[in-house]
């Protein structure tokens, strides 16, 4: 299992969005508009699965 990210859009850092899934499952998955608050910033950003990918 490895975690979903997205990339904060102020400073380009990764962000852990709080859900964690398979590789196979991912690829597959329906991931629709969520929000997530931002460590880096202290935004909150809305993200879909377009915008995320797996940790290495």
């Amino acid at each position: 299992m490895d975690d979903v990210l997205i990339k904060c859009p102020v400073t380009g850092k990764p962000v852990k969005t709080g859900i964690v899934a398979e590789r196979e499952g991912f690829e597959e998955s329906v991931l629709e508009e969520s929000t997530v608050p931002c460590p880096h910033c202290g935004q909150t950003h809305t993200w879909d699965k377009q915008d995320a990918w797996l940790a290495d």
